[in-house]
C-alpha cells in the first residue's frame, strides 16, 4: 500500500517537473532565434504595462475602499444620531405622560372636592 502510494507520488512529481520544464522555453522563446532579443524586450514591456495597470487598479480599489469606509462612517453617525433622538423623544413622551397623569389626578381631586362641596351645600339648602 505504502509502496504504491510512493510510486504514484513519484510519477506525479515527474509529470509536474516535465510540464514545468516545457513551459519555460515557451515563455522565453528560443535563444538561437534572431528575434529573441526583440521578443524578450516586448515581453518585458508588456509585463511592465501590466504591472502599471495592476498598480493603477490597486490604487483605484484603495481609493474606493476609503470612500466606502467614509460613507459607512457617515451613515453610522447618522444612525447613532437618530437613535439618540429617538431615545430623547421617548423620554419626553414618558415625561409628558407622567405630567398628564398627575394633572388628571389633580383635576379629579378638585372635581371630587367640588362635588362634595356642592353636595354639602345642596343638603344644607334642602334642610333649610
Amino acid at each position: 500500500m505504502l509502496k504504491n502510494t510512493l510510486i504514484i507520488a513519484l510519477v506525479i512529481v515527474i509529470i509536474y517537473l516535465y510540464y514545468q520544464q516545457r513551459k519555460k522555453p515557451a515563455l522565453l522563446g528560443n535563444p538561437s532565434d534572431p528575434n529573441y532579443q526583440q521578443t524578450v524586450s516586448e515581453t518585458i514591456a508588456n509585463l511592465k504595462e501590466e504591472k502599471e495597470d495592476l498598480e493603477t487598479e490597486r490604487d483605484q480599489a484603495i481609493r474606493e475602499k476609503r470612500a466606502t469606509e467614509q460613507q459607512l462612517l457617515a451613515i453610522n453617525n447618522r444612525l447613532n444620531n437618530k437613535v439618540q433622538e429617538t431615545k430623547r423623544k421617548e423620554a419626553e413622551i414618558e415625561r409628558l405622560k407622567t405630567e398628564k397623569n398627575q394633572l388628571d389626578r389633580s383635576l379629579n381631586n378638585k372635581i371630587s372636592e367640588q362635588k362634595n362641596t356642592y353636595s354639602a351645600k345642596v343638603k344644607q339648602l334642602d334642610e333649610e
